[in-house]
């Protein structure tokens, strides 16, 4: 900005013959003259204490005038410290001394003083201050100097500078075309000033869209100030970095990068690495990389941008609300989902607090915001963002047509992804022809805007082959005209070429497909552009035979989950929201694999889909955001090969780039090592592309590779059912103890379907009031009637679950005459542990903890002293050891002593858990104390070599309005099972205290009586089925779903139905 330095205000003879007799000012004028030297010279840190030191003596000397003077240096010098609350309270105190005053102002303070406030509230991002100070100094300028100054220039200089920031531009031109005029006037044609005025002007032109007559002004000015100062000013830097932005804004990219590398240098030289200036530099280079696809590059530029005006103006600031916008757009364009959003977060907060709510300065942070969510999969949001963003930047004095068309492209966008084709269509149509009816528009979006209506063409279920074709067509067109924009490498053009094949594909042209999704995967290799390698390896995996198809899926899935890994730190449902979007490349590999009967890899790609809520407090156990697929035979070749050249594509790509900076550096013969670098470029990716869309052919592998130990044998008469949930089909894989192989069945019904008609059971099955056989007899059409006939035969019953199905009690499907129960035992195969060395079997003993009381809202449990007694009674008889905790005495530190010193641990008391929230989850222990689920995931709760941990205390808290989450499987019992317990009992749902009771007497007699675990649960179901005693309807947790009839009998599911055994 363009300011007067104060050493033409606070000294000099003037102001000395005025002096009064006990004047301060013959002591001071040779510290003002030292301190407005500092100034001068930008060192306000040296100029503060020479102003302070004035202020201080002429305080003693109670010289107001004086005292006015030297506050208007210490206010300007804390303003360049960026210390801003105390250099607005300099400030207004010397305004306010200066208004007491009659001397006749000889240092025309009265018009400094509201000058250097409206500098002072420009700087601290308070625009409104700035413009009511801006009027006051214009007016006073015109009073006490007149409007044909160079002074009066000034202000107006400084008001359109506020427009600029608040994007309020045409609001500005008029302040900056008077300005310019008046220097010309008074200052000369092309002088320093009046080439401030140009730059003021240009600028402000540039940000309207009227480029040509921007660049004029820019220019000129730019020759100017050269020509004047050199390169090594503020004023020539200024004008560096408006070239650079004009040519990035006009896609001359070698250009802008030229302009912004010497901006740069300049910078540091004169000002520092951690400068406003540097900062500056730093993001006008950020913004160039983005363009040239350097993505990842810009991310680390715009990061250390905003690290520096961090320090500088702390997040709260107008400067560093705009490089959070950088960090977050660079971010995103570098597949670093988790810190865009967060940084398109913080922007958008900022930026509101700076500017307000409804202001149009937050159209592009809300736009940018939206993108992330975008990229997220939250497409309703991401919705709600863009038409927002696409409402403030129409709705200040002056439209800002490129944030509105960027946030109407990503409205459309997620309208398409929300279903809403017609209405997408249209707006995209739309913007087509706007834009080609707008020369000024950035380069490439247009470009940009076509390729998304392509894709919302393409998706209508009316479209013919002859228009499929003429897409596909123009698809290709596209991203030729990128190629020969961007370069061969670009990343927008891999992505365009990606669009073109797709469309290929379904027509049938599956060679140019193939090929257009190889030279994409090379770009995306080149660039280690993360999710366009992973959907072009499934897009050509897609078009492979089955060994080359599994081989590029699992080369998308890794893709993915390196993406994925960035998403850790996000809650919950925005990572949810990114593996919803992507979980059809998972689903297709499961597919391929399981063709292949490879069905432990298949298992292990669907686990992958799978959020787990309490991985983190099983720290030993893989963490599905984080796993790597592994490669078997042929595919180990292949990936060796495939890391080779994506060395050599990643090598290539960095030649290239410091060739373009060379080229931009002016180096001696950079041109020729550019052509160079650009040659090997496209000779790699023709290589490359050849290659990939040619793998050979190679056996099928039938084995899943070792990865994490092989898994036990059948025991005789045990039939396994893998159940694998994919996008629009359910597969179960069965396995027969003593047969060779294994047969898939296919049963069509998508998740979301089956997913209903659980909660359809579930809440049914918790209602002893209500009829749960048809919902019991739906599931079992469709989960077991598949395997009928290898049921027939089966004595015992293995499940392996996935998804949804882990919420389901199997043991109450119904065949229409018998619960599945009824015909033979059920066990959950959980053979997932946290990988250590199993322990030796402990010799056989019990310990049993128990609470009775109410505590809270949670009710007393008169049963369970009952239930404790009978359990240590049938113990006793079979003379195993046993040693009961009840009430007060079952404490943490009598558990912690429990669990490594038994075979078996029986916890019968409240359970809470609370769906992802492990420190929220609890225990409710016999001293009345909490034991959250985050401590039990502690060492010193030792699950590893127990061989039964019974949860007769598995009550689940429901969150308000949900009543189907069956959350217990994935809280206790999952994590003491990933921690090495063998076997765990653990419930479903809320089960009944009475119930529960006599359930678990009857389990561990048959236990006694030599059955097995699986049988032992079994004969206890059995027992409540055909007992049908009354129940007291208090349940171990919170209040019941529905209000039990103590009429209804154990025969209901709920009272035995829910209970569970996972084990291996």
């Amino acid at each position: 900005m363009k300011r007067l330095a104060l050493c033409l205000l606070l000294a000099g003879p003037a102001l000395l013959n005025t002096a009064a007799a006990a004047s301060c000012r013959a002591t001071v004028t040779p510290w003002l003259d030292a301190g407005n030297d500092a100034s001068q010279d930008e060192q306000p840190a040296r100029a503060l204490p020479l102003f302070e030191r004035s202020v201080q003596v002429c305080r003693a000397m109670n010289d107001r005038a004086g005292i006015a003077s030297g506050l208007l240096g210490v206010g300007q010098s804390l303003q360049f410290l960026n210390r801003y609350a105390e250099s607005e309270q300099a400030l207004l105190e010397g305004w306010a001394i200066r208004q007491t005053l009659d001397d006749g102002d000889p240092g025309r303070e009265n018009m400094y003083y509201p000058a250097e406030l409206m500098y002072l509230y420009r700087q601290w991002s308070r625009f409104e201050l700035a413009w009511q100070w801006g009027d006051t100094a214009l007016a006073a300028k015109a009073k006490i100097i007149g409007k044909n100054t160079v002074s009066y220039g000034t202000s107006l200089s400084n008001l359109s500078g506020v427009a600029l920031q608040t994007k309020e531009y045409a609001r500005g031109l008029p302040y900056a075309r008077l300005a310019m005029d008046t220097w010309a006037r008074t200052s000369g044609e092309n002088s320093t000033d009046h080439a401030w005025g140009m730059r003021d002007v240009g600028v402000l032109l540039l940000r309207m869209g009227r480029m040509e007559e921007a660049y004029g002004y820019l220019e000129h000015a730019y020759r100017i100030r050269l020509a004047a100062f050199g390169e090594n000013r503020t004023e020539t830097q200024t004008s560096i970095t408006d070239m650079a932005t004009w040519y990035t804004l006009t896609g001359n990219d070698s250009q802008a990068l030229s302009f912004a590398q010497r901006a740069l240098a300049i910078a540091v030289q004169r000002s520092g690495a951690d400068s406003m200036q540097a900062s500056v530099a730093l993001n006008r280079l950020s913004g160039i990389h983005a363009r040239l696809g350097e993505s990842g590059k810009a991310w680390q530029e715009a990061e250390q941008g905003l690290r520096i005006r961090q320090a500088l103006f702390g997040d709260q600031h107008a400067n560093t609300v705009s490089a959070w916008q950088d960090v977050a757009l660079t971010a995103l364009a570098d597949n670093q989902l988790g810190r865009a959003e967060e940084a398109a977060g913080a922007a958008l907060v900022h930026c509101r607090e700076v500017y307000g709510d409804t202001s149009p300065a937050c159209s592009t942070h809300q736009y940018a915001h939206g993108s992330t969510l975008m990229a997220l999969g939250q497409y309703q949001q991401a919705l709600d963002a863009a038409q927002t963003a696409a409402q403030l930047a129409v709705s200040g004095s002056q439209p800002l047509a490129d944030d509105e068309v960027n946030a109407l492209l990503l409205a459309a966008q997620a309208q398409a992804a929300l279903g809403q084709q017609a209405q997408a269509e249209t707006a995209l149509a739309s913007l087509v022809a706007r834009l080609e009816k707008t020369p000024s528009a950035p380069a490439g979006l247009l470009d940009t805007v076509r390729q998304a209506r392509l894709q919302v063409q393409a998706a209508r279920t009316d479209i013919s082959d002859a228009g499929l074709r003429a897409l596909a067509q123009e698809a290709a067109t596209l991203a030729q005209q990128l190629a020969a924009v961007r370069g061969v490498s670009h990343p927008a053009y891999g992505l365009a070429l990606l669009g073109a094949a797709e469309l290929n594909a379904r027509t049938g042209d599956t060679a140019s497909a193939r090929i257009q999704a190889a030279r994409a995967l090379a770009i995306a290799m080149a660039n280690q552009q993360t999710l366009l390698e992973a959907r072009a390896a499934a897009q050509l995996g897609a078009l492979e035979p089955d060994a080359a198809a599994i081989f590029l899926g699992k080369q998308a899935i890794n893709a993915l989950q390196a993406t994925r890994a960035g998403t850790a730190g996000l809650p919950v449902p925005l990572r949810q929201g990114f593996m919803r979007q992507k979980r059809a490349a998972y689903g297709q590999l499961a597919d391929r694999l399981l063709d292949q009967r490879r069905i432990q890899e298949a298992e292990t790609v669907l686990a992958m889909v799978r959020e787990d809520d309490f991985h983190n407090l099983v720290r030993s156990a893989p963490d599905p955001r984080t796993t790597r697929l592994a490669y078997t035979g042929t595919e180990s070749a292949w990936q060796q090969q495939f890391d080779t050249r994506s060395a050599a594509l990643r090598a290539g790509a960095q030649a290239l780039a410091l060739a373009r900076e060379h080229q931009a550096q002016g180096a001696a013969q950079a041109e020729e090592e550019w052509q160079r670098a650009n040659a090997a470029m496209t000779a790699l990716v023709d290589e490359s592309t050849t290659a990939l869309a040619t793998l050979p052919a190679a056996p099928v592998a039938r084995a899943s590779p070792a990865s994490g130990g092989k898994a036990a044998p059948l025991k005789r008469g045990v039939l396994h059912l893998t159940y694998l949930v994919t996008n629009q089909r359910l597969r179960i894989v069965a396995q027969t103890a003593g047969k060779r192989g294994s047969s898939i069945y296919d049963v069509t019904i998508d998740e979301r379907t089956l997913a209903q008609r659980i909660a359809s059971l579930r809440r049914s099955a918790q209602d002893p009031d209500l009829d749960a056989r048809a919902d019991a007899q739906a599931l079992y059409a469709l989960l077991i009637a598949p395997v009928g006939k290898q049921l027939n035969g089966a004595r015992s019953l293995s499940l392996s679950l996935d998804g949804v199905l882990r919420y389901l009690p199997f043991a109450m499907l119904h065949d229409g005459r018998h619960w599945l129960v009824e015909r033979l035992p059920i066990m959950l195969d959980a053979r997932g542990s946290d990988g250590k060395a199993a322990e030796s079997a402990r010799a056989p003993s019990m310990a049993l903890l128990g609470q009775t009381r109410a505590s809270g809202e949670l009710p007393a449990l008169p049963f369970v002293q009952s239930e404790l007694r009978a359990v240590a009674k049938i113990e006793q008889t079979a003379h195993v050891p046993s040693q009961v905790y009840l009430d007060g005495d079952f404490t943490a530190a009598a558990l912690q002593q429990a669990l490594p010193a038994n075979s078996s641990v029986h916890i019968a008391s409240h359970f809470v858990l609370r769906s992802g929230m492990g420190k929220d989850s609890y225990l409710l222990l016999g001293d009345g104390q909490k034991l959250s689920l985050a401590e039990l995931a502690q060492e010193r709760y030792r699950f590893a070599g127990l061989d039964l941990l019974t949860l007769s205390a598995c009550e689940t808290a429901v969150p308000a309005g949900t009543d189907d989450t069956g959350r217990e499987l994935e809280g206790l019992a999952w994590l003491a099972r990933q921690r090495g317990a063998r076997n765990v009992l653990a419930s479903l749902w809320r089960v009944s205290d009475q119930s529960t009771a006599t359930l678990m007497s009857d389990f561990y007699g048959a236990l006694a009586r030599g059955k097995s675990k699986p049988q032992a649960l079994r004969q206890a179901q059995l027992q409540q089925i055909r007992a049908g005693r009354a129940s007291a309807p208090v349940t171990r947790g919170l209040t019941m779903l529905g209000a039990a009839s103590t009429g209804n009998t154990h025969s209901h599911p709920f009272f035995w139905a829910g209970f569970i055994l996972l084990g291996s």
